[in-house]
């Protein structure tokens, strides 16, 4: 008859048919709990032929203790000497040690938890049904659900503009995007959806993000083409907020609507303006050796030339046309290939 009172509980971990012996006062149960779950998981059967040397043993000597028919009493199993008892906690921590030496690098993934902590047969089963159901899931699904990456949505007018930096980046860094393109003619229907009433919007996972240079910095960051740190990242931002001070005052007398007025403006951005701008971002570039900032390529660098085109129209000229360093930063953003093959698909407008 089996000795229950020393067969360790049912689990999934520990099968019930498995029993070792243990002296509750000399030898502690937690000797024998805090074996990884492997040790129990692969008991020899007569079932497979798949034998690990060290586990084999191992459970060859815990038949051989306990017996087909059960443990034997304490008594039986370790006699009257302390010397025995000490002899089968020594044993245990030897198998134990062999046992790790096995699993090697492994180990990290076959944890040793108190009993109580494993888990029960029922959990054990819901793991493994969605397993299964993960599994199916993977092997019918048109992409693979584990490393599947919802496409960017990015919704602006036909134009280059604001939204073009974005659309650099989101090249540059090979990310897929639904590039969505309203007309003027729509503008007024769709106005009422956008946050704030204005575009460009990012939709990513269910979120919208607007205003244009916050989104180009997260796209940045995903791209690697941020700062080294946070000294670089101001270097950065100030650069692009440079160049956005001008896009502004370039605006602002390209959609002045009263020409006197607007000929009025004409003549302070031409002399004095533009002037003054791009003379510090050529003394910039220059300083980083044909880049914006930090002397090496940044999304400074691909937000200047995504609008650039967008500038020269406003201008109604070349902006940069005496500004050697300048058109470095140019050159150096419009041969990355994956700004190039953009350029080339990409749908031809005036803006």
């Amino acid at each position: 008859m089996t000795n229950r009172g020393h067969q360790l509980p049912d689990s999934s971990s520990s099968p019930p048919n498995l029993q070792f012996g243990y002296s509750t006062g000399d030898v502690s149960e937690e000797e024998l709990t805090d074996l990884p779950s492997c040790a129990f998981a692969a008991r020899p059967s007569s079932n497979t032929g798949i034998q690990h040397p060290y586990l084999a043993s191992l459970h060859h000597n815990a038949d051989s203790q306990c017996g087909p028919g059960g443990l034997s009493s304490s008594a039986d199993f370790y006699g009257s000497s302390p010397y025995r008892v000490q002899r089968h906690a020594a044993n245990i921590r030897e198998r134990k040690r062999m046992l790790r030496s096995a699993i090697g690098p492994t180990g990290m993934h076959v944890p040793t938890f108190p009993y109580e902590k494993r888990l029960s047969k029922i959990d054990t089963l819901r793991l493994a049904i969605a397993y299964i159901a993960l599994l199916r899931e993977v092997l019918t699904a048109d992409c693979d659900p584990l490393t599947y990456v919802e496409p960017y949505k990015l919704t602006y007018f036909n134009v280059t503009a604001l939204g073009e930096p974005i659309r650099f980046l989101l090249n540059y860094g090979n990310l897929e995007f639904e590039d969505v393109r309203i007309d003027m003619e729509q503008w007024p229907t769709v106005k009422p959806t956008m946050p704030f009433g204005q575009m460009p919007i990012l939709e990513h996972n269910g979120k919208v993000a607007h205003q244009s240079i916050p989104i180009a910095r997260y796209l940045a960051k995903l791209v690697k083409l941020n700062g080294k740190n946070d000294w670089e990242d101001l270097e950065i931002d100030s650069a692009v907020e440079t160049v956005n001070d001008l896009r502004a005052k370039i605006a602002a007398f390209h959609y002045e609507k009263d020409e006197a007025v607007k000929a009025t403006k004409a003549g302070p951005l031409f002399s004095e303006i533009l002037p003054f701008y791009l003379e510090k971002l050529e003394a910039q570039a220059k300083l980083n050796n044909g880049y914006l900032a930090c002397g090496r390529l940044t999304w400074a660098d691909l937000y200047f030339v995504g609008i650039l085109k967008y500038l020269n129209f406003m201008a109604l000229k070349d902006i940069i046309a005496d500004s050697p360093n300048l058109v470095s930063v140019n050159e150096h953003v419009l041969a990355l290939p994956s700004i190039k093959a953009w350029i080339e698909k990409r749908p031809q407008t005036d803006m």
